[in-house]
């Protein structure tokens, strides 16, 4: 007989399930729709986490030990440098089921996951390229560079590196896959996601110190209207991109 999984690991056969539905009580229909939406949310949840698993899991299939996600933060700041992360994750994460695209985790849940991910990693790793390089190589470029860095850092080396985007690392002789969105897609990128995107914050908060006028600590160098005010009555500062149009989009 086909079993409901609910709370607490109990369970309740189909039957039973399809029989209160029909009591007329109020409490009791409350009781049941409660616990068909916690298992629907869990089995929602439990595809999510295979589907996140898909790529490595194919991967494993076809020999590699080893596979690295890559993904960078901050390409669209007005200041800072642009950070790439590169992480290998061993299958059994604790904490796949929170995993996503940064940008869609809320900061506290970020900052839980980049230390659950630091503390079981294979390796993590994470590299920068600072606003006078993006001037002169451009932000795509810089991005790309800084990726290249974090993974050639990486001990052990990976035998195959799942990029974020649509673009391969040209500077990496590494066997690559570009996946577009793959932050929401694949799992060890949606880790280095949220490590380059904490790492970059982390940073970002550093700089207020010095540049505490600018409020880095809010606005992390993003381009808020804010920050352009503040732009135009401080003027630029070492760790602002000169490149880039302050008044409007990025040149």
């Amino acid at each position: 007989m086909e079993l409901i999984k609910v709370r607490d690991n109990h369970t309740l056969h189909q039957q039973t399930v399809l029989l209160y539905q029909q009591d007329s009580r109020a409490g009791v229909k409350k009781l049941i729709k409660r616990e068909i939406n916690y298992f629907n949310k869990q089995r929602c949840q439990a595809e999510r986490i295979n589907q996140l698993l898909k790529e490595e899991r194919q991967l494993q299939s076809e020999g590699y030990s080893y596979i690295a996600g890559v993904d960078e933060a901050g390409r669209g700041p007005l200041a800072g440098p642009v950070v790439a992360a590169a992480v290998m994750l061993p299958l059994h994460f604790r904490a796949n089921h929170l995993l996503d695209d940064s940008k869609k985790v809320q900061e506290t849940t970020r900052e839980m996951l980049y230390e659950e991910i630091i503390s079981q990693a294979i390796d993590v790793k994470v590299a920068f390229v600072t606003p006078a390089v993006i001037d002169k190589i451009n932000i795509l470029q810089a991005a790309l560079l800084a990726m290249a860095m974090a993974v050639n850092k990486l001990d052990p080396k990976p035998q195959i590196a799942l990029v974020d985007g649509n673009k391969k690392i040209p500077a990496l002789n590494l066997t690559q896959r570009a996946i577009i969105k793959g932050d929401a897609k694949v799992r060890v990128i949606a880790a280095a996601s949220i490590v380059a995107k904490v790492y970059r914050d982390r940073l970002m908060r550093h700089l207020n110190v010095p540049f505490h006028q600018y409020k880095f600590d809010l606005n992390k160098g993003y381009p808020t209207a804010e920050h352009r005010r503040l732009l135009e009555r401080f003027g630029f500062t070492a760790v602002h991109r000169r490149t880039f149009n302050w008044r409007g989009n990025e040149q």
